[in-house]
């Protein structure tokens, strides 16, 4: 199973008859896994590794956050990553990768927040949710609200079922709750990367008779620039409270 993983080869090739043929010709008695031995093989892990992880969050009271990354491999396959950071309760910062879930139809924002969702509630970690950490693509801007409005709606239904109406505003009142505006904090390397990618686009230059000429910024790019700089500014501040409220709150 090491094997197949390490060369990125596909789990069918493990029943291929020449990879076997070469395997028993180094070992004649080597015992070859079928390519079904090693997906399940693969499965029982990955629920070893979830049981540990859930057992982490369990045993620690911090709030957990979550980083977020959807991408394209090469063969035009759409995944989305999410890793979780948390302060233990001997604080020690733990950051592990939750899943790698491939999304089989369109990567808007509402289906990030589905697809999420379901990584939250297979860990069991609504209540312990803190901030959540995307580059600045604009479907995670829906992505987050589109995430507010789920996490709104399965608690209002539970709360309708279980307790009353004046215990629920009381619970309300005093309960931390999920709020994206607040929570949601961009990359700081790519917020970095656009401001410097935007400023280099306007001052770019090029020879002209040996001697350097300076472009002329358009409008479009001086307001990009713009856009981008009080975008560096908020998540400067929004890293700042979050830190604070963060050990002020949880710890």
């Amino acid at each position: 199973m090491k094997t197949i993983v390490a060369l990125n080869m596909i789990f069918r090739q493990a029943d291929h008859s020449q990879l076997r043929r070469l395997l028993l010709y180094f070992k004649s008695s080597i015992i070859i896994s079928s390519s079904r031995m090693i997906s399940e093989n693969v499965k029982k892990n990955a629920d070893i590794i979830r049981e540990s992880i859930t057992s982490l969050f369990s045993k620690n009271t911090a709030k957990i956050s979550l980083a977020l990354n959807a991408w394209i491999s090469s063969n035009h396959l759409v995944f989305l990553d999410v890793v979780e950071y948390i302060i233990t309760n001997d604080w020690k910062l733990e950051e592990v990768l939750l899943a790698v879930d491939q999304l089989t139809d369109q990567h808007s924002g509402a289906r990030l927040a589905e697809a999420l969702m379901k990584v939250i509630d297979l860990y069991d970690i609504r209540e312990k949710l803190f901030g959540i950490i995307t580059d600045n693509a604009s479907n995670n801007q829906t992505l987050t609200a589109s995430l507010k409005a789920l996490l709104k709606d399965d608690n209002d239904e539970d709360d309708d079922n279980t307790i009353t109406l004046s215990i629920r505003k009381a619970v309300d009142n005093i309960a931390i709750k999920w709020e994206n505006s607040k929570l949601h904090i961009s990359c700081m390397t790519h917020v970095i990367q656009l401001v410097v990618k935007a400023f280099v686009i306007d001052i770019q230059s090029k020879t002209q008779n040996d001697e350097i000429v300076q472009t002329a910024s358009t409008v479009s790019e001086m307001s990009e620039l713009k856009t981008l700089s009080i975008s560096f500014y908020k998540t400067i501040n929004k890293i700042s409270l979050f830190v604070i409220s963060y050990f002020f709150f949880f710890h």
